[in-house]
């Protein structure tokens, strides 16, 4: 705060650089701190800083949510810009991004330009305003994103709506990267999800709510989707993921595999996953089959734009590892690729025959095919 010098007193520090927390006196001139320990004393007497106790409280530097809800333009009666800082500071939150799902969402320059205007007016925190990935949250079209975060956004993000366009989504996080913004996404799988509204089971038979069936195949389905994106994103577009000691990805799915597996008997499952413009929105092209030892998902939602997407990763049901993976993407417009409506039996199959066609066996299958040719 301007203008004021205080020396706190009987606080304890948290200092989040060194990760520490310890009683400390600090003094503070002008809202920035000027002086710790005993330092802090000296220059208080100088300064005349009235002493403020604080009896053993924590005295940290503001905290920042990443994720709130500030309803401004068009939801005032639900919360406002100045409602919501004035909440956010009385919890000691200095600094808040709020998210796009206004009316009308924040999807066009001027409306982040009108939330920073709004916010230096009324706010009491910092309003740091997230842009749609898409026009109107509707996950078809990508927004300007150059524009938006020139304009002052500082990341993009559909708040509670998945974009489930994964060629969409690739682009939006190409864009992203190039303009050093994170992409905050909702991961959930609509198909998967369907109108349950709850975990199925005896509370949601009760409240007479439709549930979210536990089926260890659709759960394993939307781990492999959300790894697989992972991989591809990684691998063939250059956005960096986490890595473990410096070594890169474990790709694995887990302990949710290796139950599926002994529940199953099975060695090996076999994911699919394509998204084809051709197909009407939701529709299924092929469900969940068994086959030969493997389980095999295949899905394909609408994705538009003249494209196809596609993925398949085999996964060792004994480790849970990701055995071996391969990505297809084609675009009408690409000379020379024939691309089948995956609709139909015959542009499906081609599609399957491209994705699966350098699989090569593992060396257990290689052995024995030999033994077998020997005898």
């Amino acid at each position: 705060m301007k203008g004021t010098t205080q020396l706190f007193v009987n606080a304890r520090l948290a200092d989040p650089a060194l990760g520490t927390l310890s009683a400390e006196d600090v003094l503070v001139v002008d809202g920035v701190t000027a002086a710790r320990g005993s330092a802090a004393h000296t220059h208080a007497a100088a300064a005349r800083a009235e002493t403020v106790d604080l009896a053993g409280a924590v005295l940290a530097p503001g905290l920042v949510d990443a994720h709130v809800h500030l309803r401004e333009p068009g939801q005032s009666d639900k919360e406002t810009i100045a409602t919501g800082t004035a909440a956010a500071v009385a919890g000691g939150f200095t600094s808040v991004a709020c998210m796009p799902n206004t009316v009308p969402a924040l999807d066009e320059p001027a409306r982040i330009v009108w939330v920073l205007e709004r916010a230096r007016r009324t706010g009491l925190a910092r309003v740091h305003p997230v842009a749609a990935i898409t026009l109107g949250l509707l996950g078809e079209r990508l927004t300007e994103m150059a524009a938006l975060a020139e304009a002052g956004a500082v990341a993009f993000s559909d708040d509670g709506r998945p974009v489930m366009h994964a060629g969409l989504m690739r682009r939006a996080l190409e864009y992203a990267r190039d303009l050093r913004l994170p992409v905050i996404t909702h991961a959930e799988d609509l198909n998967l999800r369907g109108d349950g509204l709850m975990n199925e089971g005896a509370t949601a038979t009760r409240l007479g709510l439709p549930g979210i069936p536990p089926d260890s195949v659709a759960e394993l389905e939307r781990l492999n989707y959300a790894v697989s994106q992972s991989i591809a994103l990684h691998r063939y577009s250059g956005n960096y993921l986490p890595t473990k000691r410096g070594k890169g990805l474990d790709w694995t799915l887990g302990e949710d595999a290796v139950r599926l597996g002994q529940a199953t008997g099975m060695d090996y499952a076999l994911f699919l996953h394509a998204e084809d413009s051709f197909a009407s929105t939701g529709r299924i092209a092929l469900q969940v089959l068994g086959v030969a030892g493997c389980v095999v998902g295949f899905c394909a939602p609408n994705i538009g734009g003249g494209g196809q997407f596609a993925y398949a990763s085999l996964v060792d049901l004994h480790t849970g590892n990701v055995v071996w993976f391969n990505v297809l993407q084609a675009g009408t417009q690409v000379a020379g690729v024939n691309m089948g409506d995956i609709r139909k039996p015959e542009g499906a199959a081609q599609m399957v025959d491209r994705l699966l066609g350098r699989m090569k066996p593992g060396k257990a299958v290689r052995a024995r095919e030999k033994a077998a040719d020997v005898h």
